[in-house]
């Protein structure tokens, strides 16, 4: 490599340290269906840093989990740039989990094998798989249920597997489209605090998307509030609440319902969240 080549490698070395971990810049999203043209998002424009812990929350269909889809290269924008580490997302970006609404376990693995497919993806051998496996199914207590298969499982079992799964591909960042969704109140309490605490162990970057405004405050830095469809951003709100949190105390304090009531009010709440 060439001095000249050394010194631009160095600079985009540098450039990256700076960047956000992801920048939508006036990015609009159209899809075709049925010769109809649908706008899911229109002018969005929005940098998240790493780190960062975002909940996204508004009506359904305003294009949250779309946002999810272009940040994972999964489809591309039909107008503006998204733009990850710094670099235009223009292909698959494997350094992104994500972690959708269904666990999506396959049936036929136990729940030590779901946990360790990626690693097998990757190419790590077996006894390196197995251990690791063990570890990760132990962080989100489901270790006593290894060899089980998932149709054995409860729900909230189902989604502490597909949380394994996901932390131990060790991505730089998580996508999580409504994973708790739908459990239990009690059980979502709880996987809600699992998830908090594992978290604040690796402080990735993570976006959110929940139709559940509690549990996005107890869980984000900030909350990115978008309008119906097409969707844009009406507001965005700080959290106003200190880490680490007891998700199963906050709702009690005053200064929560203080500001879910100054959240909701940009929420709207005409259709359904």
């Amino acid at each position: 490599m060439s001095s000249g080549e050394q010194a631009i490698e160095v600079q985009a070395a540098r450039l990256r340290e700076t960047a956000p971990a992801i920048e939508l810049s006036c990015v609009t999203k159209t899809f075709k269906k049925d010769k109809q043209i649908i706008e899911a998002l229109q002018d969005v424009s929005l940098t998240i840093d790493k780190g960062e812990l975002v909940a996204f929350i508004g009506p359904s269909g305003c294009g949250k989990s779309t946002v999810l889809n272009l940040v994972t290269g999964l489809v591309p924008p039909t107008a503006g740039v998204v733009r990850y580490d710094g670099q235009q997302v223009t292909q698959t970006n494997t350094r992104a989990g994500y972690m959708t609404q269904r666990d999506n376990l396959i049936p036929w693995l136990t729940v030590r094998d779901n946990i360790a497919l990626a690693l097998e993806i990757r190419g790590i051998k077996g006894s390196e798989r197995k251990q690791r496996a063990a570890e990760f199914a132990q962080l989100v207590g489901v270790a006593e249920f290894e060899r089980h298969y998932p149709a054995e499982l409860s729900g909230g079992m189902r989604q502490r597997v597909a949380l394994a799964r996901t932390l131990i591909y060790q991505p730089e960042t998580l996508l999580m489209d409504e994973p708790f969704s739908a459990l239990d109140a009690q059980t979502r309490l709880i996987m809600q605090d699992q998830f908090l605490k594992l978290w604040e162990a690796s402080r990735q970057t993570v976006i959110f998307v929940t139709h559940d405004l509690t549990e996005a405050i107890a869980l984000a830095d900030r909350l990115v509030v978008f309008s119906a469809r097409p969707g844009r951003i009406r507001k965005e709100f700080k959290v106003p609440f200190d880490r680490p949190r007891d998700v199963f105390a906050l709702p009690s304090n005053p200064e929560f319902s203080r500001f879910y009531g100054q959240v909701w009010s940009n929420l709207e709440v005409r259709g359904s969240l």
